[in-house]
């Protein structure tokens, strides 16, 4: 599907720019700010796992110490050191993410500070609704950016804006230094990966890079009954000269899961049943689901003069999944008894983005500006069909096999129309303003986001329901250095949302709510001292409440409004010794409800607080030998609105060890990780009023060697 790029004027590529500085009409400096291909490398902690440069939007690449808003960045070198398979691995180093998913189900889901987040808003290089819908690949990742809180402005406006944060994953380029690296993993029960990294450059000033990665995996995942296969193959393709950068990324990535095990819905009025044994699959080997998925993202970036910047970039994604078995679980005795529908499906999805920027840098007296216009233009379209046929019975603890039990399972339908079309457009204008010697850092601006979705019939292809909806979302923030290493900082900044659609497990599933806006309010300090990073932030988010009732319905009512602190700290303590740690709390408040037994009670979901501890060690009199440890721990979650009923607080501990050597003039690195080392059956979390179960004790394993 064509799309013509279009805007009046438009911001700059987040990931496409360059750094310079131009003379101002005044005769003073205008810094045009940090803009490339990809972040600087060298902009890292101790260890080389966390960047300090991150994808700030609009605003470019900046340092986490001088963007006045919370922000994460975590590097190749972490998914390689922590043998992270899934992007939700990578982000539980965040204290103020978790995983709201069952631990190798067929999807991922994210809360960010409290809020649901769903992959398809990862953004990709930048842009949104390009990654695989449900369990986007990471082989092919160079670094994972997190901004915190609601941002319709630094970014494009466009996709699924997330309220609690927005997640960029930046596409590896070519190095400089060629790079051939193979890795081999192992994960228990018997899952095994191989994966090859491939970089050069060429031409005259090493003008144009190629980096290729592919990987294949295949195995028995911990979950008893439960296999996987993956396969995807990346390609990145640039250029860069003085006054252009230009590059191309393709993805072709399918992914199998055999036994898929789903979240389960609780018996209302009635306490929550304990975990069970985590490698149990009640569902066992009677599902299947696969998942088969295409992007490619251009982008072009022009310096037009010394003082100007003009950027183009378009993206087109295919998705489709296939599903058969039972599809969803509720408990009907509190004793484990619970029943299944099964539930074959077949969906699809296509969706082509395309983005105008530009940016201009000036001065007006004392005062430097870094002015960015944005027009963006998103389309999608889905397609879905699903029966559900008979419903099974089995137990929790006494799984009764399913499989043999399915001896028919009509084939999902391929040839429907389109259940929705969505079209967005998207207009901004921001100002970055620094003054006092850069001291000072002033950023105002507002977006003007227009939503038009429809719910179709997709035999007649009529529109059902449609949600058209325009907004305009400010932006302001303030940051002020105390020191050169110290700053204080506050911003406030809006998101349009689109509305939520009901789960399979809801008695109205596919049902879709109405778009709403998003508000936050934060401030807070970030100190940047002796290879140590230091940050505080206190917020406040609020949006509307989704959840499934007692009545089994998905319903959005009300308002959760979330006020937090968050403290985070990152880099060395001393030279060997390093930390990578966080603490978050919340005050996740339902208000509006309109209901005296919900109102003022804790969000469904939302644990009071969260808490991550992490560090290495660099044995000494060991040469290459480090040592890892992780504590990950969440306060209990309620599961209902009334807060009559709750899963506990949990605490997870990992260990491992890492070995680098030379082995014949080539560098080898050699890995191992128990994770969930007490081996404690749990749930792990409580969004939206459901069951998910975390991972049993784990075993990981991994050897790298660069050729």
């Amino acid at each position: 599907m064509k799309i013509v790029l279009w805007c009046a004027a438009a911001a700059a590529l987040p990931g496409c720019a360059w750094a310079q500085s131009a003379s101002s009409p005044s005769g003073g400096v205008a810094q045009l700010g940090e803009i490339m291909v990809t972040a600087p490398r060298e902009n890292v902690d101790s260890a080389g796992q966390v960047s300090v440069t991150a994808n700030a939007g609009v605003l470019g690449y900046r340092d986490q110490f001088d963007t006045p808003f919370s922000q994460a960045s975590y590097t190749d070198k972490l998914i390689q050191d922590q043998q992270a398979r899934t992007l939700d691995e990578v982000l539980e180093n965040n204290s103020s993410i978790r995983n709201t998913a069952n631990s190798y189900s067929d999807a991922e889901q994210l809360n960010i500070r409290g809020f649901s987040s769903q992959p398809q808003s990862v953004l990709f290089n930048g842009v949104p609704g390009l990654l695989q819908s449900r369990r986007p690949p990471i082989e092919g990742v160079e670094r994972v950016d997190i901004l915190l809180g609601p941002s319709a402005l630094l970014y494009n406006g466009i996709g699924d804006q997330n309220v609690g944060g927005v997640i960029n994953v930046q596409p590896k380029r070519a190095d400089d230094a060629p790079i051939n690296r193979v890795i081999g993993s192992y994960v228990s029960d018997s899952s095994y990966e191989l994966q090859g990294d491939v970089g050069r450059r060429f031409g005259p000033d090493k003008t144009f890079g190629v980096r290729v990665n592919a990987a294949g995996l295949n195995g028995d995942t911990p979950l008893d009954h439960q296999s996987q296969r993956m396969g995807v193959g990346q390609l990145a393709l640039d250029a860069r000269t003085d006054r252009v950068t230009a590059s191309l990324d393709m993805m072709d990535n399918r992914y199998r899961l055999l036994g898929n095990r789903p979240a389960l819905r609780p018996l209302a009025d009635s306490p929550i049943p304990r975990a069970p044994d985590a490698s149990t699959n009640p569902f066992d080997e009677s599902s299947s689901f696969r998942e088969h998925n295409v992007l490619s993202l251009a982008r072009l970036d022009v310096r037009a003069a010394d003082w100007l910047t003009i950027g183009a970039a378009y993206g087109y994604a295919r998705a489709d999944e296939y599903y058969s078995g039972p599809y969803s679980g509720r408990l009907t005795d509190p004793d484990g008894a619970m029943a299944v529908n099964v539930i074959p499906f077949y969906a699809r999805a296509r969706a082509d983005v395309g983005q105008l920027n530009l940016r201009a840098s000036f001065a007006t007296g004392p005062l430097q500006h870094d002015v960015a216009l944005s027009g963006d233009l998103y389309s999608d379209h889905h397609g879905s069909a699903y029966s559900v046929l008979e419903r099974l019975d089995t137990n929790l603890y006494a799984p009764v096999p399913l499989a043999p039990r399915i001896t028919q399972n009509p084939a999902p339908d391929e040839d429907i129309g389109d259940n929705s079309r969505s079209r967005r457009t998207s207009v901004a204008i921001a100002d970055v303003v620094t003054a006092l010697d850069g001291r000072l850092l002033l950023i105002g601006g507002v977006r003007r986001q227009s939503l038009d979705d429809r719910n179709l019939d997709s035999s007649t292809a009529e529109t059902t329901d449609r949600f058209k909806q325009s907004a305009n979302t400010p932006a302001g923030a303030v940051m002020y250095k105390l020191t050169p290493a110290f700053s204080i900082y506050a911003n406030y900044i809006q998101a349009l949302q689109s509305g939520p659609t009901a789960p399979g497990l809801a008695a109205n599933a596919g049902q879709t709510f109405a778009p709403f806006k998003a508000k936050q309010y934060e401030a807070g300090v970030k100190w940047n001292v002796a290879g140590l990073g230091l940050t505080a932030a206190v917020f406040q988010i609020t949006q509307p409440s989704a959840y499934i009732n007692a009545s089994n319905v998905f319903v959005v009512d009300g308002q959760t409004r979330n006020r937090g602190v968050e403290l985070n700290a990152f880099g060395s303590l001393v030279p060997g010794l390093r930390v990578l740690s966080g603490l978050s709390y919340f005050d996740p408040i339902q208000v509006r409800t309109g209901d005296a037994a919900s109102e003022g009670k804790l969000a469904i979901g939302i644990p009071h607080w969260q808490a991550n501890l992490g560090g290495e060690w660099d044995m000494p009199g060991l040469a290459g030998v480090t040592l890892t440890a992780k504590a990950i721990a969440t306060s209990r979650e309620y599961v209902d609105a009334r807060n009559t009923q709750h899963i506990p607080g949990w605490v997870r501990y990992d260990a491992g060890a890492r070995y680098v050597t030379s082995i014949e003039g080539r560098p080898w690195t050699f890995r191992l990780q128990i994770v969930n080392l007490t081996g404690r059956d749990r749930w792990q979390d409580a969004s939206q009023g459901l069951l998910y179960e975390a991972a049993p004790r784990t075993l990981r394993a991994s050897v790298a060697v660069d050729l």
